[in-house]
């Protein structure tokens, strides 16, 4: 809601009657708002004291006893009117207090006169003032002239001077008190009421004149002051908008003011973020602005409160149209020609029923060329995306396209202003100022640059006002917006890439904003446009970032793109967007022109019964084009673990914290609760198996005995030394995977022993449990059908690395709060030395599962289910009650870095931990479930042939 304020204070300083003749010693000030001379002419608009009414005519300052040079300190509100006159003006009337009352002697006597005209060049005047005082009453038609001008035959104190100080001060909506703001604001209502001339100061403004005064004024913006342009800031940018998409039309023409438009709305924004840094929220953008853009802004002319959003519900005000514009323009074309059609034009035949009519007749009748004419924007067809061109090409062609729509916009409009007696066409504000930034240059398009995200935002409000009051919203996205919008976009987002990549080392601080800014534009642009377009703009962004890192290897760039990625993928569709449901086939790729670079996971075997299923778990040019925003977050996290890659190991935590929330947001997204929806959500991540299994060796050992990959406790056994340190026992691992000897024959990548690997750095603990949580999380959430398919065909390598990664996941989720029971040290040591027989006594138990029958490995599964189900009489440590988890038995031993926290909060996370253990070893069992089940397919046909029983 717009609260108008339109206030004025009178403060009254100080007075010198000291060469003043006669008595004036007690003196006080009547202070009056008059609308004329005669004394019937005080306005009733000053407010009145607490115990007096609300509004009076006349207020009085307090008496000074006995001083011809008092001091005043007392302030007087006045309520100004919202229309000012040249007769307004302040009357200040000075009068003697008589102490003692004396026959024939008047209380008060007035002993000077003095006034302030309110209004000045057609402006309020506010500030210091020392005016002269006059003896005698102001003449007839005194409130036009300044008391300081000397009319005649007036008696004035001490010779003319100024004797007396006044401060005027405003408070008000409507008056800008400042000279820029003013002669804009004047201009822009004379255009809109057709007043001419205009007088403006001392400046008479004829029609003639009046273009070069309206870029004139636009341009003097930037010198005017910062208080009254934030007082007045709304109304600005809103009639800059308003030149921007409806040009005037002086003296027969229409003078095109989106450049200068845009240049002052560039200035404008980059003082305010410059002097107002105080008031920005933690993105860098301003209130001011972010509050025009969310609660301010709206397309000219279009009434949000209109009951019928859809065209023609708005009075025919919602009908834009712009200049057409075809792919290739003949060089023949005569733009001058549509000059010649006018009023008198004699093929005109008829009367015809409105002036769109006669427009229409007009044009038909003198067939002028279809690049030239007025067409309405809801048939405006985009074509074909086609590849991006470069940066530099697409801005010559946006300058080329500006100045052709410039010129016949200029030179077709006057002629149907003259017919119609209106302006027939508006230009839609996101096309304007997306064509204005792309052809802007030197230190306009730095500003822009500098405060994109206000452009970027005001963009998108923009369409999305124009998608609704058109009714395009349901409407085919490829049909939304005409070609040379997304041209102008596409060269949009190439230059600003460009500038990106050029100058990340120059001005690191602008090119984080830039970078976030086109992010979330693009984001943005994922709501409303075809999403095969917004893809070819992250693709044509990926291209230069991804080409200046080749050349580099700069890991500043690489968390530039990083956070890029991040945002865009932040989208709220993102799953829908990366088509989840539809089968992993390479033609429906939104961008065919994906990189094929080698996968990262490609240490599958190459023998594979399925190649859909192998797809699926590796970075393949298929998945990527089949799932284009998972595919660029995986390759990502590929990139930036792979030891290889120099310089990026600081990014490991960033690129791990970026899947993690990721898949967090699945998790807790309520749409995605479905079993078989979420089934489907994890297929997005399949590939995730194989990065984590390739970056094993560089995760943290969560093992108590720190061995490279060792089993726990214990020294190294030969069969331990001869198997590469593996956690699992090689045979039992051959048995799994349907074998008997070991399958050296199969490539793969996944080296079990870490020593043959080159050094490299171990990620943090952190890192390394996000990591594995957002493994788990696939196993969980995967079809397990696809996994067995998958899990059939790895190598006996490869199925060492896997087994090694689950054992992993045991030691990271392990239930590691340390408590002392209530019966002591001993007690406590006792329980240690059983949990570790039950740990081995279960290992023994897993081996013997898998190498035996179906019936030992049920009776495995049930029993570590059986421990780690949520069971009331169910324990780890064995069936003796005292070693039981009982809250009111134990007591936590706080470690030095929780000694701050409360018992509350360490027992919550303690049943968080608890949950989380619970849950990954749950998900870890299910997962060992459907390897024994592979390898009972697996060995059923070889014990048939056989004649073995078949167990």
């Amino acid at each position: 809601m717009c609260v108008c304020v339109n206030l004025l204070y009178v403060n009254p300083q100080s007075l010198n009657f000291a060469n003043r003749q006669g008595s004036a010693r007690n003196i006080t000030v009547k202070v009056q708002f008059m609308n004329g001379e005669d004394p019937s002419n005080a306005m009733p608009v000053i407010f009145g004291k607490s115990s007096c009414a609300e509004f009076s005519k006349e207020a009085y300052t307090s008496v000074v006893y006995h001083n011809r040079s008092p001091d005043f300190h007392d302030e007087i509100k006045i309520k100004l009117p919202p229309s000012l006159t040249d007769h307004h003006h302040l009357l200040l009337t000075f009068y003697h207090i008589s102490c003692q009352q004396k026959q024939n002697t008047p209380l008060e006597t007035p002993v000077g006169y003095t006034w302030i005209p309110m209004l000045q060049n057609g402006r309020l005047r506010t500030g210091h003032f020392c005016l002269p005082v006059s003896l005698e009453k102001p003449p007839q038609s005194y409130s036009v002239l300044s008391p300081d001008v000397p009319l005649p035959g007036m008696k004035w104190v001490d010779n003319h001077r100024g004797v007396f100080n006044v401060e005027v001060v405003a408070v008000s909506t409507i008056h800008t008190q400042d000279q820029y703001l003013d002669k804009f604001f004047a201009l822009v209502h004379a255009l809109d009421e057709h007043m001419f001339p205009v007088r403006i100061g001392d400046m008479r403004i004829m029609e003639n004149n009046l273009e070069a005064e309206l870029k004139g004024s636009i341009a003097a913006l930037s010198s005017s002051q910062l208080e009254p342009v934030v007082r007045f800031l709304h109304l600005l940018l809103d009639k800059l908008v308003l030149l921007a998409v409806r040009p005037p039309v002086i003296a027969g023409q229409i003078v095109n003011l989106g450049q200068a438009s845009f240049e002052a709305m560039a200035s404008i924004v980059n003082r305010l973020h410059k002097y107002l840094d105080t008031s920005q929220d933690m993105h860098g953008r301003n209130s001011l602005l972010s509050s025009y853009i969310y609660y301010i802004f709206r397309l000219p002319n279009m009434d949000p409160n209109s009951p019928s959003p859809g065209p023609g519900g708005l009075g025919g005000s919602v009908h834009y149209a712009t200049m057409a514009r075809s792919a290739v323009r003949p060089a023949s074309l005569n733009l001058n020609r549509s000059r010649s059609l006018s009023n008198s034009n004699p093929d005109i035949s008829g009367t015809p029923t409105s002036p769109d009519d006669e427009v229409r007749s007009i044009i038909g009748s003198k067939g002028l060329d279809r690049s030239n004419s007025w067409v309405h924007t809801m048939g405006c067809k985009s074509g074909p995306w086609g590849s991006s061109p470069g940066s530099a090409s697409h801005t010559v062609q946006a300058m080329e396209r500006s100045g052709n729509r410039m010129s016949s916009h200029t030179e077709s409009t006057s002629f149907l202003q003259t017919l119609t007696g209106r302006l027939p066409t508006k230009k839609l504000f996101h096309e304007e100022l997306a064509l204005q930034w792309v052809v802007s240059s030197g230190i306009v398009r730095e500003g822009a640059l500098q405060q994109a995200w206000f452009f970027f935002e005001l963009m998108v409000k923009s369409i999305i006002h124009h998608l609704y009051f058109t009714d395009r919203l349901e409407s085919p996205r490829k049909n939304r917006f005409p070609e040379r919008f997304m041209d102008d976009i596409t060269a949009l987002v190439s230059t600003i890439a460009g500038d990106i990549v050029s100058r990340f080392q120059k001005d690191l601080e602008l090119v984080e904003r830039l970078n976030t800014s086109l992010a979330f534009f693009l984001n943005d642009l994922l709501s409303v446009m075809d999403r095969g377009f917004v893809f070819t703009l992250i693709k044509a962004y990926w291209k230069q970032v991804s080409t200046k890192l080749y050349a580099l290897q700069n890991p500043t760039l690489e968390s530039l793109r990083l956070d890029f990625l991040r945002i865009v993928c932040s989208h709220e569709h993102y799953v829908t967007l990366n088509l989840p449901c539809s089968l992993l086939t390479p033609p429906a790729s939104p961008s065919p022109s994906v990189s094929s670079a080698t996968s990262q996971s490609s240490g599958f075997s190459t023998h594979v019964q399925d190649q859909k299923i192998a797809n699926m778990f590796e970075l393949s040019v298929p998945f990527r084009e089949q799932h284009y925003l998972a595919g660029m977050v995986l390759t990502e996290l590929a990139v930036i673990l792979d030891p290889e890659a120099d310089g990026m190991f600081g990014l490991h935590k960033k690129v791990i914290s970026v899947v993690h929330n990721l898949l967090s947001s699945h998790d807790s997204d309520p749409r995605y609760a479905d079993p078989e929806v979420k089934a489907r959500v994890a297929m997005l991540y399949l590939p995730l198996i194989g990065i984590v299994m390739e970056t094993l060796p560089q995760l943290h050992d969560f093992t108590e005995s720190h061995n490279q990959w060792g089993r726990p406790g214990g020294s190294a056994t030969d069969e331990q030394e001869t198997e590469g340190n593996s956690m699992i026992s090689q045979t039992v691992a051959m048995a799994i995977a349907g074998t008997s000897v070991p399958q050296m024959s199969r490539p793969s990548s996944f080296l079990l022993n870490p020593q043959a690997t080159r050094q490299h750095g171990t990620f943090s603990p952190e890192s390394s449990r996000s990591l594995l949580i957002c493994l788990l999380w696939v196993l969980k959430n995967a079809d397990e059908l696809v996994l067995q398919k998958w899990f059939t065909d790895l190598s006996v390598s490869q199925l060492n690395r896997l087994l090694d990664m689950l054992y992993l996941c045991v030691s990271c989720f392990e239930y590691k709060t340390h408590f002392l029971f209530m019966q002591g040290k001993k007690a406590f040591e006792r329980m240690n030395s059983l949990t570790f027989k039950k740990s081995k006594d279960m290992k023994a138990k897993l081996e013997e599962a898998i190498l035996g029958s179906i019936g030992a490995r049920q009776e495995m599964v049930r029993r570590s289910r059986g421990q780690l189900e949520r069971s009331p009489s169910g324990s780890a440590f064995g069936s003796q009650e005292n070693l039981r988890w009982r809250k009111d038995m134990t007591h936590w031993r706080q470690n030095s870095e929780k000694m701050d926290k409360t018992r509350a909060e360490l027992e919550h996370e303690a049943l968080i931990d608890g949950n989380l253990a619970t849950e990954a070893n749950l998900v870890i069992l299910d997962t060992l479930e459907i390897i024994v089940q592979v390898n009972i397919s697996k060995a059923e046909p070889h014990s048939f042939m056989d004649g073995s029983s078949g167990h």
